[in-house]
């Protein structure tokens, strides 16, 4: 029997960037190597009007007419057609409850074509428990109807650096300890945190705060701090680097699905403070990440400060324990069980 075709659903295609396209990154190459797999995406054109709707009409529509398939969904990209499997990166409904962005009559409709894949979809894959509680709350969607798939980090990419461990050993030594952030510099990844930190850090000795950011958007809230240095533009071939340049994340965001960031910097060895979004259930019996939503700065470098000095020695540890729970080799072995 001819083995049937998987057919990856990815509105924007498939790039090594960030978010829901390096997910359906991974999955392409992951699921290339057993099977035929070809991409749905949006047509090159937009169309003048409601493009974000006549896309994922479009793409619904050319499901139809292929044969032989399994089809993974991204969640709304293709919300007419009953996908095989349907993979939800956290809720829109999620993001309104959260308050974290401003509410819109598009982000509602995003959130009912979410609901539509959700109920019509064969089985959906939800990357968190959090993620799956909200589908089963705003949506509806029956509990046997959703099975989480954690997302995974590419051990092979993210790890500790010889050369920068030393070196970030000797600066906590000398009681200088630099925080990192990576993500845009925005309301939802928790912006006004970061300028308070900032804000701080220039005021006291032994702190930097690091940002790798897509963009300059909203850069010049951190104008005049000289101890806060951003990054614009960094590539992902460069991002190893970057978290191994520092002792710890803070990711202070304010909704995730789970988070890529979290996962990266973990990798690479790094004990990660973050709230709840960024730190979800999942990851929180580990000794080497804190979830704290704490707006007062002080306690925060407290926080900070604790679990740099408790894991300054351990990054070859945490980076061994992630690869474990979260690398690729047990998320492909996952994957290949549930495609079956």
């Amino acid at each position: 029997m001819k083995k049937k075709t998987i057919y990856l659903v990815s509105k924007f295609g498939f790039e090594n960037i960030g978010g829901v396209e390096r997910v359906n990154y991974y999955l392409y190459e992951i699921l290339s190597r057993r099977y035929t797999v070809k991409v749905v995406s949006r047509r090159k054109k937009p169309f003048c009007h409601g493009d974000w709707l006549f896309q994922s009409l479009y793409m619904s529509l050319q499901l139809f007419f292929r044969r032989n398939k399994i089809v993974i969904g991204t969640s709304w990209h293709s919300f007419l057609y009953p996908c095989d499997f349907s993979i939800h990166h956290g809720t829109t409904a999620g993001v309104i409850a959260s308050k974290c962005e401003e509410d819109s009559l598009y982000k509602r409709r995003i959130s009912k074509m979410e609901q539509i894949s959700a109920k019509i979809a064969k089985m959906n894959i939800a990357v968190s428990e959090n993620c799956r509680q909200e589908m089963i709350s705003f949506y509806g969607i029956r509990p046997e109807k959703i099975m989480v798939l954690n997302n995974f980090v590419n051990d092979s990419v993210f790890f500790p650096l010889e050369n920068a461990v030393g070196e970030r050993e000797k600066a906590v030594a000398s009681g200088n300890i630099r925080i990192i952030f990576s993500g845009r510099l925005g309301e939802r990844k928790g912006i006004e945190k970061l300028i308070a930190l900032s804000n701080l850090i220039e005021k006291k000795d032994g702190f930097e705060l690091l940002i790798a950011t897509v963009s300059g958007e909203n850069n010049g809230f951190f104008a005049g701090n000289k101890k806060t240095i951003i990054k614009t533009g960094v590539p992902f071939s460069q991002m190893n680097e970057f978290y191994n340049s520092g002792d710890v994340f803070y990711f202070p965001s304010h909704y995730e699905g789970f988070s890529m960031a979290t996962l990266e910097a973990l990798c690479a060895g790094l004990p990660v403070v973050g709230s709840k979004y960024a730190v979800m259930p999942e990851l929180r019996s580990y000794d080497f990440v804190a979830v704290t939503d704490s707006s007062d700065m002080e306690e925060l470098l407290s926080v900070i400060t604790k679990i740099v000095v408790n894991n300054t020695s351990k990054k070859a540890l945490i980076h061994g324990i992630i690869k474990d729970d979260f690398g690729r080799s047990q998320y492909e072995k996952k994957l290949f069980d549930l495609i079956g």
